[in-house]
């Protein structure tokens, strides 16, 4: 029963979002045919350089209409998405711990702070990307290159997976935000080596498999 229950919360969640921008996409792509009359940009450009001031300015005003409703569409369909979002994952959580729906602000703000973590923690991995890159090139092993990014993009979202789960899940038991962030990487540093040593192996079993393919490959 919990299962169905957190699982059709994610679904409406999801089917909330992709009918929704993709309703608001495609209106944005009416107005923006509308606007346009069709014409590619260096038409419109010539179209433009053409008309008289009154037709100009006629533009300019629609022009100023359409960046209204884009801005306050997409805007609200960002916040909608962020409140719906944090009352899903309330729900579910408030479930899994037979607890009553509560301190939902709390919550907005515990899936704010855990936002920046996540943004932080993978500006953090593009950094190690770029640079493991770099090394590979000076090295000059493209394809070991693409194998790596592969692998670090599977550890990252894998992490980040984890930390979310490992956040939502210390924060539901007390509903304190900073107590959460601190009981979850306290969490995350006790296993970290785990974690670690099983990202350290499967990078390690596919560095052998494929640099074993390479040599059969060539051997044969």
């Amino acid at each position: 029963k919990q299962f169905w229950y957190t699982f059709l919360l994610d679904a409406f969640f999801v089917l909330f979002l992709v009918l929704s921008f993709t309703f608001f996409g495609n209106y944005i792509n009416q107005q923006v045919q509308q606007l346009s009359s069709g014409q590619s940009p260096e038409q419109l450009q010539q179209s433009l350089a053409t008309l008289n001031p009154e037709q100009l300015q006629l533009f300019l005003s629609n022009l100023k209409s359409f960046l209204v409703v884009f801005l306050g569409g997409l805007f609200s369909l960002t916040a909608a998405s962020f409140f719906l979002f944090t009352l899903t994952q309330a729900l579910i959580w408030n479930l899994l711990h037979h607890k009553p729906l509560s301190h939902y602000w709390r919550w907005c703000g515990m899936v704010l702070v855990t936002g920046i973590i996540l943004l932080l923690v993978a500006l953090s991995f593009l950094i190690i990307k770029l640079g493991i890159a770099a090394l590979l090139q000076i090295l000059q092993l493209p394809a070991v290159l693409q194998l790596v990014n592969s692998l670090l993009t599977l550890l990252l979202v894998v992490f980040l997976l984890l930390l979310v789960f490992v956040l939502f899940h210390a924060f539901a038991q007390e509903q304190k935000v900073w107590r959460a962030v601190e009981q979850g990487f306290s969490q995350l540093k006790s296993k970290g080596m785990i974690y670690l040593l099983s990202c350290l192996t499967l990078l390690l079993l596919s560095l052998v498999s494929f640099f074993s393919q390479r040599y059969l490959f060539f051997s044969a």
